[in-house]
């Protein structure tokens, strides 16, 4: 069994303190993981960027940089020591805070690369955004309140709340496109993060009888963004994750929701599993809802990220890595292992 994207208190501020990346693997070996892949937060390069855990200990943007840096050498070692008993990955989740093209991105692609070889410190990217113009949208609701207020005319009561979330849906994903074309991302990650705290904002014009009729030409704006992004990813393979911390939220499937996964299945992508952990005990947590999720949208196989060079499924991505495929029984058996005898 997969995971592509995890955290661990070491190195993750809102991650659990208990938990580091040799605590993530063990687990993921003791629940009968083939693959488990450790991807923390690339370094923020703003003060104005800092979350409030990490400004109560003082650290900066260059505190940031560092513990990413040691975060790739206790990764790597990790891959290396416990190579005889499980895959490991060294991946990265990465940020598009201003939503721009510019020079954020231009400091997220200096993080990853050797500076003197040009070469990949990683081997494969989620591509997330957790910022719409510069302000948490997932950290907690009264932060994801004031980044819809940068788009009410009024209050946020009524119409104008739903108005409010598909501007800032589409700001979202408009920042998600830049990161897929930037650095093409293995894995699209939490694709709707942006509804976290609104669950039942549809982005798809399936389900446009839940708002009002004035609305249906920005939801079209929405739906068009969808694809847009959803097209731009499968044009060199990405895998879009199955993740299941939307569960540990209070949603009833894994993210996206059902209107996008409909898209991304109507465009014939690839879907990954992950549990974005943030501590050990985090590890493969609601996996039987993945599956019956999956199940019941008729999802027949899933696909993981590889280093064997004979995959059969596709050409390498550019960071050295393949997707290959299972069937989705054999997550199913993988459940039912860890359920108690």
């Amino acid at each position: 069994m997969h995971s592509h994207h995890s955290h661990s208190g070491a190195f993750c501020k809102h991650a659990s303190p208990t938990s580091s990346p040799s605590s993530m693997i063990t687990t993921a070996i003791e629940k009968g993981f083939t693959h488990y892949n450790l991807t923390e937060h690339i370094p923020r390069s703003h003060v104005n960027h800092l979350y409030p855990e990490e400004i109560a200990e003082n650290l900066t943007p260059k505190d940031l940089k560092t513990a990413f840096d040691e975060y790739l050498l206790e990764a790597k070692s990790c891959a290396s020591k416990y190579a005889d008993q499980i895959q490991i990955l060294v991946g990265a989740e990465l940020e598009n805070i201003d939503g721009r093209t510019g020079s954020e991105l231009n400091f997220v692609e200096g993080i990853l690369r050797d500076g003197q070889k040009g070469q990949w410190r990683i081997d494969y990217v989620v591509g997330s955004v957790h910022h719409v113009h510069g302000i948490p949208i997932d950290f907690d609701k009264p932060t994801f309140e004031k980044a819809l207020l940068r788009f009410s005319q009024s209050s946020l009561h009524g119409n104008d709340r739903i108005r409010s979330h598909l501007l800032l849906i589409i700001a979202y994903l408009d920042a998600q496109l830049a990161l897929i074309q930037r650095f093409q991302p293995e894995v699209i990650g939490h694709f709707d993060l942006c509804r976290l705290f609104e669950k039942d904002t549809p982005m798809t014009l399936a389900g446009k009888d839940r708002i009002p009729v004035e609305l249906h030409p920005l939801l079209a704006e929405v739906d068009a963004a969808v694809k847009r992004n959803v097209k731009a990813a499968t044009s060199y393979g990405s895998l879009f994750e199955i993740n299941t911390a939307s569960v540990r939220k209070g949603w009833p499937t894994p993210y996206p929701g059902e209107d996008v996964l409909d898209i991304v299945l109507a465009h014939n992508g690839r879907l990954c599993l992950s549990d974005d952990a943030h501590s050990h005990e985090q590890v493969g947590l609601n996996y039987h809802k993945a599956y019956q999720y999956l199940h019941r949208k008729g999802v027949t196989e899933v696909y993981y990220l590889t280093k064997t060079a004979n995959s059969s499924s596709s050409q390498p991505f550019s960071r050295g890595t393949h997707a290959d495929k299972i069937p989705l029984n054999v997550l199913n058996d993988f459940i039912v292992k860890q359920s108690p005898k």
